[in-house]
């Protein structure tokens, strides 16, 4: 899969690019950090005055926002970047007081839905009703419920673990135990679908069903343990090796000279074997495609590199031994069409990696002079 870092191009640019790539069925994924999608994807005035607000002013704006927002409603709650909310004025007052928080900074934006009395928040469904609010579980359109596989290769205590942990995480969401008990019969059938047995399912749900809810919700404390961890790759075969090591091990507790040495067992754990996905990742080399430079699309012709990027060979009349080759040939074809209209060019860094190379080139200028 050719790997393009492209942080600093329009989305335009970015888009044709990538189906430029499709059209010759060359496996592509364009990568760039989330925070420059709005900001050093675009090169619109806009955007670049948003550009160059500093991360202290957008943390002050959104501390005052947050403060109106909690002032303005009757119940506010917070997420992330989602936020819930309820108020007894009136639609008018609340789409005024939207338009104000949408216009409060340039930089922040929110989208909305109002609903009278339900409303979907992440994966929770919120009711008003005469005993206050209420909860069940919300599930999007997308959700497909793929969970693991039960004929996956994973240690069974793993895959028994799977319908207790989302029974239990309907203990906790669903606030009514009509709610719950409907939604655990629902999760049964999920599960049963994935080929869990009538008896794993059973045992999990009932598991969640003696626990108070109450007591779900609260954060389990995870108990200090000194035991050395023994990571093995699971295989059916490496369990023997777990019951060895556990058998033989009491010998050596019992033991008077050795019990002070072997006081506590290893922790035996199981680390995933490789599956298809991982042999092919570990086959691809890293791409060497170079990034393009802001310098560089000052005098950028966006027409000429689209077309000269069409009109390349990519491989249709070659013939390769290996799948390094393929590689090489679409990076080195990549970069000279690259070279031809942006000379000007730079590799992609880490950010950890700036401050030591500014500091490289630095000596190296230092010394040249």
């Amino acid at each position: 899969m050719l790997d393009l870092k492209i942080p600093n191009i329009s989305e335009r640019l970015n888009h044709s690019i990538t189906n430029i790539f499709r059209k010759e069925t060359i496996p592509l994924r364009i990568t760039h950090k989330c925070c420059t999608l709005r900001k050093a994807l675009s090169h619109t005035s806009t955007e670049r005055k948003l550009s160059r607000v500093s991360k202290c002013g957008h943390k002050k704006a959104i501390g005052t926002l947050t403060a109106l927002l909690k002032s303005a409603a009757d119940l506010h709650k917070r997420c992330i970047d989602d936020c819930v909310g309820a108020t007894s004025s009136s639609r008018e007052e609340l789409n005024l007081f939207i338009n104000s928080v949408n216009s409060f900074h340039p930089a922040l934006k929110y989208t909305w839905e109002i609903f009278e009395n339900t409303l979907a928040f992440l994966d929770l469904k919120l009711s008003i009703n005469d005993n206050g609010l209420s909860t069940n579980v919300h599930y999007k359109a997308t959700d497909s419920h793929n969970y693991l596989l039960h004929s996956s290769s994973r240690p069974q205590h793993v895959k028994n673990a799977i319908p207790f942990s989302q029974f239990l995480r309907l203990r906790r969401l669903c606030s009514d135990d009509t709610d719950f008990n409907n939604k655990c019969e629902e999760m049964c059938h999920f599960f049963k679908k994935r080929g869990y047995s009538d008896s794993a399912v059973t045992t999990g749900k009932h598991r969640a069903q003696e626990i108070d809810r109450d007591t779900a919700l609260q954060t389990s404390q995870n108990e200090e343990t000194h035991r050395i961890p023994f990571t093995l790759t699971y295989h059916p075969q490496n369990l023997a090796i777990e019951n060895a090591i556990l058998k033989d091990f009491k010998i050596l507790g019992n033991d008077p000279e050795t019990k002070h040495i072997f006081s506590l067992p290893p922790l035996i754990s199981f680390k995933r074997d490789k599956n298809l996905m991982g042999c092919r990742k570990q086959r691809l080399p890293r791409s060497t495609v170079k990034a393009i430079d802001s310098g560089s699309m000052r005098n950028f012709n966006l027409n000429a590199f689209l077309n000269d990027l069409s009109i390349t060979p990519w491989g249709s009349s070659f013939v390769f031994d290996d799948i390094n080759d393929v590689w090489a040939h679409w990076s080195s074809l990549y970069n000279e069409t690259i070279e031809k209209h942006a000379p000007k060019i730079r590799k992609a860094f880490r950010s950890k990696q700036l401050p030591w190379i500014n500091n490289q080139l630095k000596k190296k200028n230092s010394i040249e002079k």
